[in-house]
């Protein structure tokens, strides 16, 4: 980024990388001067209803919840997955410290034979 004579970033370098922070975030930069002008001068609430087209309240509720199941039911299975490599490696550990006994037994046993 560019400074200014005083050291700071310029204006428009740290725009620019804002703009670039959100897109790789996943937004979508609109430029404002692209959208209709918003009227707010019809104080007539009655053909609301007719203009806004929008989903309801109900309906972003529902979207709302059933996106926080699905992420919780996404943070089960990546807990489960985990708890499941973690029981996996504890039974890997398990199996070679049975080796290991068996080896130890196997030179225990050929020591007692070579005894007698």
């Amino acid at each position: 980024m560019r400074t200014d004579s005083m050291g700071g970033v310029t204006l428009n370098d740290f725009t620019r990388a804002l703009e670039e922070a959100a897109r790789q975030q996943g937004f979508v930069l609109v430029d404002s001067s692209e959208l209709p002008p918003f009227d707010n001068d019809n104080d007539n609430d009655e053909g609301f209803d007719e203009v806004f087209d929008g989903p309801t309240e109900d309906i972003l509720d529902r979207i709302i919840a059933e996106a926080m199941l699905e992420a919780d039911e996404e943070l089960a299975a990546q807990i489960d997955r985990a708890h499941k490599r973690e029981a996996v490696a504890q039974l890997g550990r398990i199996i070679e410290g049975i080796s290991i006994l068996a080896s130890v037994q196997a030179d225990l046993v050929k020591a007692l034979v070579l005894e007698d």
